[in-house]
């Protein structure tokens, strides 16, 4: 599990300051999944391996995207990301190959609770 948290700490500090980095904590043939696409006006929500996965990250015009509030409990995550003018809570399970790389990353999001 400890392995799991590290990873999980990784991406939350990536995906605050460096996203260009996030797809480095992929598998080459993994799974992302972000529930909050469709809150920010996103079609595409689904990314499959690691080249696809980089592309979503480093797309032109990307936004920042702050994190906040990051609580880790072995393969979950829960977190605030600023989409625009609004907070969006996700909670977030990865699963990891024997590699230590993550397979699986699949995120379901609603809008935060303001305060």
């Amino acid at each position: 599990m400890e392995i799991e948290m590290n990873v999980l700490k990784r991406y939350a500090q990536y995906l605050d300051s460096e996203p260009e980095r996030i797809s480095e904590l992929f598998a080459v043939d993994g799974y992302f999944f972000d529930g909050g696409m469709k809150l920010v006006g996103r079609d595409k929500c689904h990314f499959v391996g690691r080249e696809e996965i980089h592309a979503n990250f480093t797309r032109p015009n990307r936004p920042r995207t702050p994190v906040a509030g990051v609580l880790i409990n072995g393969n979950a995550m829960r977190y605030n990301v600023k989409a625009g003018d609004s907070w969006i809570e996700a909670v977030a399970i990865v699963l990891l190959n024997e590699d230590g790389f993550i397979q699986s990353y699949v995120t379901q999001c609603r809008p935060a609770n303001p305060g």
